[in-house]
């Protein structure tokens, strides 16, 4: 089954997640909006490869925005940790 993939709303959708995680960020940690949206789309990547269609109708896309703030954000947030130690 093919996935129909909206990537301009991916996009729009990217904008916004990285500017959220850019506020949650440690002080001391000073990631660029650029290294911080390239980390979005990769958790983009891998929750579509995850996307399970389900009955409950949600579309990737939105299986996507609903997903990748908090995967990307513990994603970097445990790379601050390890950095940390």
């Amino acid at each position: 089954m093919k996935l129909k993939i909206n990537w301009q709303k991916l996009n729009d959708y990217n904008v916004v997640i990285t500017s959220r995680i850019m506020k949650k960020m440690p002080d001391d940690w000073k990631l660029s909006r650029e290294e911080i949206s390239s980390e979005v789309n990769e958790t983009f990547l891998k929750l579509i490869k995850l996307f399970v269609p389900k009955l409950d109708g949600m579309s990737v896309t939105s299986y996507c925005y609903k997903y990748a703030e908090k995967y990307t954000l513990k994603r970097l947030l445990g790379e601050y940790k390890k950095l940390k130690k």
